[in-house]
């Protein structure tokens, strides 16, 4: 995915990485949720070190809750075999 440029201002780099078509449906929600998030907030406060590190932590939330999907359908596939 490019980096999408927010209104006039310079691209934001970190917001290439809110991606979700790569991913199996169904953990797309979750990735897609916050790559939302991310655009509207890039989209409505000034750029600037803060903003970047929230867009920072929230893609490693993004990941965790993507590891946290996948972690929950192999419980759910073991319990189906026992």
């Amino acid at each position: 995915m490019a980096t999408p440029k927010i209104d006039q201002r310079e691209p934001i780099p970190i917001l290439r990485w809110f991606t979700w078509e790569h991913l199996t449906p169904e953990f797309q929600a979750e990735s897609k949720a916050c790559a939302a998030l991310a655009l509207e907030i890039a989209k409505s406060v000034d750029d600037g070190a803060e903003l970047r590190a929230g867009l920072r932590h929230l893609l490693e939330a993004k990941d965790c809750f993507v590891r946290a999907g996948i972690q929950t359908r192999e419980r759910r596939e073991r319990e189906a075999l026992a």
